[in-house]
């Protein structure tokens, strides 16, 4: 294996376990996402988002890759925060049936979001 073929396996390596961290982050967004709707608060905290952004920063112990990083972590709690507002349309079933089999279908679709996300959207499919 040369150079190339090496930094690459070791990217797909990375790569396989960031897939696992995601879900599980996305398992705990879900918990949040659940006590927010059930004690009414709102799914946007720019005070807990400045507070996430600065831990992920000093994190980062190469100065020059903490902006990247930072972005990183924005990107995941925008991802995260758009699961938070649409869940609950799926969740309490607001939609129509045809509407609401159609969003966990399209949902299911995406890229965006976890299998563990995905088998909980196929739970709540109306029949």
């Amino acid at each position: 294996m040369d150079t190339l073929e090496q930094a690459r396996a070791e990217i797909d390596a990375v790569d396989a376990q960031l897939a696992a961290l995601f879900e599980r982050r996305m398992a705990a967004v879900l918990s949040v996402a659940q006590y927010k709707q059930a004690h009414g608060l709102p799914i946007f905290d720019a005070a807990r988002e400045a507070v996430v952004l600065e831990k992920a920063a000093a994190r980062i112990r190469n100065a020059a890759l903490r902006p990247y990083y930072k972005d990183h972590v924005q990107n995941m709690m925008d991802v995260a925060k758009q699961y938070e507002a649409a869940l609950p349309y799926i969740e309490d079933r607001r939609l129509d049936a045809w509407t609401h089999n159609k969003a966990i279908q399209k949902s299911i679709e995406s890229r965006r979001i976890t299998d563990g996300q995905k088998a909980y959207l196929r739970s709540l499919k109306l029949k």
